[in-house]
C-alpha cells in the first residue's frame, strides 16, 4: 500500500510540476520565437543576440527542472549532475531577477507572477526537498 501511495504522490508531483513549469515555458519560448523572427526580418544585432541569450538561460533551467521533476523518485542529491545544479541555480537567479525588476503595479495578480517565473521558483525547492527526504532513508519499508 505504501508503494501505491508513493507512486500516486509522484504522479501528482510530476503533474503539478508540469503545471508550474508550463506558463513560464510558454512565455520564454514565445519570447525566443519573437526574437528569432525579428532577427530574421531585421537582421541580427547585439540587442537581439543578448535578448536570445537572456531567454535561453531560463529555458535551459526549465529543462533542468523538468528533468529533475520527472526523475525525482530514482535520484539522490549526490547523483544529480553538476549541469543540472548549474541550470537550477541560473534559473532561480533569473526568476528572482525577473520578479524583482517588475514594478509593483504590474504584479497585480498571482497569475502574472506565476507566468514570469514564480511557478519554477516554488517548484525547485520542493523537488530538491523531496529528493533529499527520500534519499535520507535508505530502506523505505
Amino acid at each position: 500500500m505504501k508503494d501505491v501511495a508513493g507512486r500516486v504522490g509522484s504522479i501528482v508531483l510530476v503533474l503539478l510540476g508540469f503545471a508550474a513549469i508550463a506558463p513560464t515555458a510558454f512565455v520564454t519560448l514565445f519570447g525566443l520565437f519573437v526574437t528569432g523572427g525579428l532577427a530574421f526580418k531585421d537582421g541580427l544585432n547585439a540587442t537581439m543576440l543578448w535578448t536570445a541569450i537572456a531567454l535561453l538561460v531560463p529555458t535551459a533551467s526549465l529543462a533542468c527542472l523538468l528533468w529533475l521533476t520527472t526523475r525525482h523518485r530514482s535520484l539522490r542529491l549526490s547523483e544529480v549532475p553538476a549541469l543540472v545544479w548549474t541550470g537550477l541555480a541560473a534559473g532561480v537567479l533569473a526568476g528572482l531577477y525577473m520578479t524583482a525588476k517588475l514594478p509593483p503595479a504590474s504584479i497585480n495578480t498571482a497569475s502574472t507572477w506565476f507566468k514570469i517565473g514564480g511557478g519554477p521558483l516554488l517548484l525547485a525547492p520542493v523537488v530538491v526537498f523531496i529528493i533529499w527526504y527520500r534519499g535520507r532513508n535508505t530502506n523505505p519499508e
